[in-house]
């Protein structure tokens, strides 16, 4: 049950289960998990954020 929780989940359901005693390595993992997610979509690089007036958005 266990390599299934811990391994083969994540595989199946795109989600996993991690266990960390220490909170600042469960915070690493979290956000290596996080950060693959991102890289899996394609937006790991960060942008300049565009705040859209009225006019710009009826552009779009």
């Amino acid at each position: 049950m266990t390599d299934f929780l811990f391994k083969e989940f994540e595989d199946l359901y795109g989600g996993m289960w991690a266990v960390e005693s220490d909170p600042v390595k469960m915070a690493q993992l979290m956000i290596q998990r996080i950060e693959k997610g991102r890289e899996a979509l394609g937006i790991q690089e960060t942008r300049e954020r565009v705040l859209y007036d009225m006019e710009m958005r009826r552009e779009i």
